[in-house]
C-alpha cells in the first residue's frame, strides 16, 4: 500500500453529493505530536491512541464505516509496499 493511499470512499447513508475518504499510513514511530495544530484545535483534543481492530470492536459505541475493524484487519495482514 502506498503511503497515504486512499482505501476506502463511501457515499452510502450521506446526503446526497457527501462522501467520506478514509486513508491509511503506515508510519516508522506510533508517537503522536500536535507541534503542528494551533491553540484552539489542540483544547479540542481530549485525549489519543492507537487501535486495533479488537480494540474498535469492544469500544461499545458505532464507529465509521460500520465495518472498520474488517478494513483494518484486511489492510494489516496486507504486506507492506
Amino acid at each position: 500500500m502506498a503511503p497515504g493511499g486512499q482505501v476506502r470512499l463511501r457515499r452510502d447513508a450521506l446526503p446526497a453529493g457527501r462522501e467520506e475518504e478514509y486513508f491509511a499510513v503506515r508510519v516508522g514511530s506510533p508517537e503522536v505530536s500536535l507541534d503542528g495544530m494551533e491553540d484552539v484545535e489542540k483544547q479540542t483534543v481530549t485525549g489519543y491512541r492507537w487501535c486495533t481492530a479488537d480494540d474498535i470492536e469492544s469500544l461499545g459505541e458505532p464507529v465509521a464505516p460500520a465495518d472498520l475493524p474488517r478494513i483494518l484487519r484486511e489492510l494489516t495482514a496486507a504486506p507492506e509496499s
